[in-house]
């Protein structure tokens, strides 16, 4: 499995889609009250705090249900595990600013602030952190989405062979950066032999008669904007189910991303097999 072109082709511009263009949607501006201020800041800095201690249990409680349901807990403890891997322990941040927003466009209505922060770790220099919470009718918060974006980011040769290990039955798997996520569902959606489904904040396109399906995050997703195209096929006489990743996330998530699509693919081969 090659993850090289699907890891880093967006890695000059990660900071721009990631951290930028988030924040863009909270520039509209919304005072908060000096509660809003202290609740919120409270419930970033303990969320960051377990998180840099290994309290998952502790963490995942801030996240919100919508959250909480695009990803279980034990494939999001499992992503941050391979994020701390990769990124190294004792976490110094700095430079916090905080961006409110009232009913920002393409979210649900509400009250919004937007943490950026820059975090240093042991095995990385500079990692710019993005955390958006919503405000809930109690008046706390919870997160609704943590970005993590690495300037600096080298492969990691070690996490990647994690993710490349392969068992039971194969499947071939490719990336490519051919396409944009936004241009692929325009053109699916455009497609009269394409059906589009929407299952739990998932977009799922299907086209019957090539037997293919795609795979569109949901934007709570940790790998959002990215999408996996899948079908059978069969190689030397043996079946297998290809697929192409194209992922416009954090070199981790997108690992993560791709690696859950590898053990689903083997698992429709089984299943198929039995």
């Amino acid at each position: 499995m090659n993850f090289s072109r699907m890891n880093y082709r967006h890695i000059l511009s990660l900071a721009f889609v990631l951290v930028i263009l988030p924040l863009c949607a909270y520039a509209q501006g919304w005072t908060p009250a000096e509660t809003d201020r202290k609740n919120s800041a409270t419930v970033a800095s303990s969320y960051l705090k377990a998180l840099s201690e290994n309290r998952m249990e502790d963490a995942y409680a801030f996240l919100s249900p919508a959250l909480q349901k695009m990803m279980p807990f034990k494939e999001w403890k499992k992503f941050q595990q391979l994020q701390n891997d990769s990124l190294g322990t004792n976490p110094q941040y700095k430079d916090m600013q905080a961006q409110w927003a009232e009913n920002p466009p393409q979210t649900p209505p509400g009250i919004y602030v937007a943490y950026k922060l820059n975090a240093s770790f042991t095995k990385i220099k500079s990692c710019d952190e993005l955390v958006v919470m919503q405000r809930q009718d109690n008046g706390g918060y919870l997160i609704m989405r943590h970005e993590r974006t690495v300037l600096d980011a080298k492969p990691d040769t070690a996490l990647i062979k994690k993710l490349e290990k392969i068992d039971g039955i194969e499947s071939s798997t490719r990336a490519t950066a051919k396409t944009s996520v936004a241009d692929m569902l325009k053109e699916l959606r455009s497609r009269k032999d394409v059906k589009i489904e929407e299952k739990e904040g998932w977009t799922i396109a299907t086209a019957p008669k090539d037997n293919t399906q795609w795979s569109f995050t949901p934007a709570t997703h940790p790998a959002h904007p990215a999408y996996a195209k899948r079908w059978p096929d069969k190689e030397n006489g043996k079946a297998v189910m290809k697929m192409e990743i194209t992922c416009e996330a954090t070199k981790e998530a997108c690992n993560l991303f791709a690696a859950d699509f590898e053990s689903l693919s083997r698992q429709t081969l089984k299943k198929s097999a039995d």
